[in-house]
């Protein structure tokens, strides 16, 4: 089962009302439980949850590596861009 097959399937699990998700300050990733994990059995809940954490610092860090780049394209960038930088700014602090 590939990868993106089991994202994919995550996602319609999602819209279907089946698949659960965490709320991380990056958006919404799938529990351990809502995976399918054939063929990767191998994958434990403990090495999961490492590769799915979010290290505030780290992400705090690259926003802030994005400050000039976004004042350089300021007049050019859909306003979007600018409101979602800084809602991950925001969720990153609490």
């Amino acid at each position: 089962f590939g990868e993106n097959m089991r994202v994919l399937k995550w996602i319609v699990g999602r819209c279907q009302g089946s698949a659960h998700a965490v709320q991380t300050p990056l958006g919404w990733q799938p529990s351990y439980e809502d995976l399918d994990w054939e063929g990767l059995e191998e994958v434990n809940r403990k090495q999961f949850d490492q590769l799915m954490r979010v290290d505030n610092d780290m992400w705090r860090k690259e926003l802030d590596s994005h400050g000039e780049l976004f004042e350089k394209l300021q007049e050019r960038l859909p306003k979007e861009f600018i409101l979602k930088r800084e809602l991950f700014q925001l969720s990153l602090w609490r």
